[in-house]
């Protein structure tokens, strides 16, 4: 598995602080409990722009969703999602995903010996998402997308921004039950050639 070094996106010093950024988003602890998520896009080597536009708004609000999801399936040990909102910083307001502040070691900060745990335990919540119609993006292993906790042996999954949810893409309407489909295969089996 390759690990892309991600450059630290600089921002000018706000009232809130920078923890971390990914390949797409930068999270600011905007309380002690809450961090918030901006999308970026890069303009070069070392030049970057907070995203406020319509793409970057439904971008947070499908990973809102996913998160609450999980969240609520007591899948992945997500942190509890608040929304999305508009955060007031750098002059303008900007679509911001809130969600819990986690303290614990992300995966790319953990050792050589517990990151293969860490990524089994991330492919097992992906499983479980999975059955509930919770598609992984392939990302899901990249350890800068969970953090791991030793003492408890857990994981707390984030960055849904590349999942899918397949009741939005095939609405109830339109989607088979698999359990029926299996059901016709297995009468099938009586009428072997």
């Amino acid at each position: 598995m390759t690990i892309i070094d991600v450059p630290w996106v600089k921002i000018p010093q706000t009232k809130f602080k920078q923890v971390g950024n990914g390949m797409r988003g930068v999270v600011f602890k905007i309380s002690p409990q809450y961090v918030g998520k901006i999308i970026y896009k890069q303009l070069g080597k070392d030049k970057f722009e907070l995203r406020d536009d319509k793409k970057s708004l439904e971008e947070l609000l499908h990973e809102s969703r996913i998160s609450k999801k999980l969240y609520e399936a007591d899948i992945g040990n997500v942190p509890k999602t608040i929304g999305v909102e508009r955060l007031r910083i750098l002059g303008s307001a900007y679509p911001t995903l809130i969600m819990e502040y986690i303290t614990l070691p992300r995966g790319d900060k953990i050792n050589h010996v517990n990151l293969p745990k860490a990524i089994d335990l991330v492919l097992d919540e992906a499983s479980k998402a999975e059955e509930r119609g919770l598609i992984c993006g392939d990302d899901v292993r990249n350890p800068a997308n969970f953090f791991y906790d030793t003492l408890k042996n857990q994981v707390r999954m984030i960055d849904f921004g590349r999942w899918t949810d397949l009741s939005e893409v095939y609405p109830e309407e339109k989607r088979i039950n698999m359990s029926d489909s299996v059901d016709s295969l297995n009468s099938l089996e009586d009428y072997k050639i």
